[in-house]
């Protein structure tokens, strides 16, 4: 196995700088968090959920991020909504069994910026 990554790591050095084709587009970048701490199996939020929701709008706040989409469910609005009041941002809502064309959108429509998807 490990015979088998040296060659390719080797592989990959070893080929010429022409071979990788430069990016002409701008990054697009995905914060991608999972719903906030949840009291057995209801849809909602625990204290401690609550808080760490709170914590997320603290982290989040300084990347720059310019949309934020979750899912249907109200754990996922719960968690995002701390974020979203401090970056007066209104969440885009996508139904859970969405999400390839919540990727072919965000690819399509509103590359080139930052966002939060919960």
């Amino acid at each position: 196995m490990k015979s088998i990554l040296a060659a390719i790591a080797l592989i990959a050095l070893s080929m010429p700088s022409w071979a990788q084709t430069p990016c002409n587009k701008p990054a697009t970048t995905i914060l991608i968090v999972r719903h906030a701490e949840k009291p057995g199996d209801a849809d909602s939020v625990s204290t401690v959920g609550e808080w760490r929701a709170k914590a997320l709008a603290h982290v989040v706040a300084p990347t720059g991020v310019k949309a934020i989409y979750h899912s249907d469910r109200r754990r996922y609005a719960i968690t995002a909504a701390p974020v979203a009041t401090a970056l007066s941002l209104k969440p885009s809502i996508y139904p859970a069994k969405y999400a390839a064309g919540l990727v072919e959108r965000i690819f399509k429509v509103i590359y080139g910026c930052t966002l939060l998807l919960v």
